[in-house]
């Protein structure tokens, strides 16, 4: 069964891809994940500053809007990029159910192969045993 043998390996390629593919977005999201917490960091701190200064509050109401702006885009791209998520984890959910279907192909014929050559085996040792019974059995005594 070399076909399938051959047709693991490739499944077994293409999982590492959806795999490295499903990485990369992850990654994404990550550093996404990362640019909000700073953003927030960033809002705790000028509200701090505010706090301590009351005459900081006008700079404080333009941060404010942009910080909301820079939220927005990274909400916006996050969505995309679950979607994104979502498709590479279908994908590499494909590829690995593909990868197994193979093997359990692979591992029935490999099964049906050993009881073959079990059977094969049997039949002869049945055959080895029926005839020393009659050979015993034609003996005189």
């Amino acid at each position: 069964m070399k076909h399938l043998q051959t047709l693991i390996k490739l499944a077994k390629v293409e999982v590492e891809q959806c795999q490295k593919d499903l990485n990369l977005v992850l990654a994404k999201m990550d550093s996404l994940d990362m640019a909000r917490n700073a953003l927030d960091k960033s809002r705790q701190t000028e509200r701090q500053k505010t706090t301590d200064h009351p005459d900081f509050s006008p700079d404080f109401g333009k941060f404010l809007m942009l910080y909301a702006q820079k939220v927005k885009q990274i909400d916006a791209e996050k969505a995309t990029l679950q979607t994104e998520i979502d498709i590479a984890q279908d994908k590499l959910a494909t590829a690995f159910a593909t990868e197994k279907r193979f093997q359990i192909l692979l591992d029935n014929h490999n099964a049906k192969e050993v009881k073959a050559e079990n059977d094969q085996q049997q039949k002869q040792l049945d055959e080895v045993a029926t005839i020393m019974y009659q050979q015993k059995a034609n003996r005189p005594k």
